[in-house]
């Protein structure tokens, strides 16, 4: 019954997901015609949306390809910290370095949407644009939840404070990349 239920709520979830890309496109059209907003801009935010969108349809096929794999398992390479490790200077400055490297990734995402726009157009813009910040969300991520496994053996409170302090200073360098760039 489990297996059922995860198959039709992974189905559900690309056809919602699905509808919303086609509800967007459909509104980057309407914006089209309305002559609203410049084509290259459309083609860029087009192009980003649909990668994006489509990213997220597809990460439950991605998550299958790696559990199918146990060897090279995510949580290995991660390096998940167990319930009973204590959190150590390493695995803090580990973390605060992870995120600025997040938020260089974030200046050089602006840099490249405000200085290589120009040069090599929309539609390459949004693509290299869609990879840069695929790489940054997912090193912003990936080191927010390693830090917060630090917190499970906590009580909750402690766990959920620590979570929020951590998600507040991920988005913080990484607001802070993106002004900079």
């Amino acid at each position: 019954m489990k297996i059922a239920f995860g198959k039709i709520a992974t189905v559900a979830l690309g056809i919602i997901l699905g509808a919303l890309v086609l509800f967007f496109d459909c509104l980057l059209y309407l914006q089209y015609q309305s002559k609203q907003v410049s084509t290259s801009s459309l083609v860029f935010q087009a192009i980003l949306m649909n990668l994006t969108l489509i990213f997220v349809v597809c990460i439950p096929y991605f998550q299958k390809k790696m559990d199918a794999n146990r060897e090279a398992s995510l949580m290995s390479f991660l390096q998940m910290p167990n319930r009973e490790d204590s959190l150590t200077f390493p695995a803090l400055t580990t973390f605060l370095g992870e995120q600025a490297l997040g938020a260089f990734l974030g200046t050089s995402l602006m840099y490249v949407i405000k200085n290589v726009y120009p040069q090599i157009g929309a539609a390459l813009t949004a693509i290299l644009t869609f990879v840069l910040l695929m790489i940054s969300l997912t090193i912003i991520v990936f080191s927010l939840v390693r830090f917060v496994m630090y917190f499970t053996k906590h009580s909750m409170w402690v766990y959920m404070f620590m979570a929020l302090v951590s998600l507040s200073l991920s988005l913080s360098f990484f607001y802070l990349g993106v002004q900079f760039g």
